[in-house]
């Protein structure tokens, strides 16, 4: 009877282990996607921002352009600079 006992404590202790640790995961996955949706905001603005640009970057004739970005305003980058 004591052996009986003993051994249903033990199996509700892993049961309500398993159950917490089966909550914990989930809570992780869910700060997860939080965390991720935050940056996939960042790379959408960035992309449209490249997207913005592009026709810019590969012009034939950059001195006609004067516009700057936020980008290269943040970044002091001026792709003037770079064509040789």
């Amino acid at each position: 009877m004591g052996d009986s006992i003993v051994s249903w404590f033990v199996l509700a202790i892993l049961l309500f282990w398993a159950m917490g640790a089966y909550n914990r995961l989930v809570r992780l996955r869910s700060h997860g996607i939080v965390a991720f949706a935050a940056l996939e905001r960042l790379f959408d603005q960035y992309l449209s921002m490249v997207k913005k640009e592009i026709p810019f970057l590969g012009s034939a004739e950059p001195h006609r352009h004067q516009q700057s970005s936020l980008w290269q305003v943040k970044c002091g980058w001026n792709w003037r600079n770079t064509i040789t």
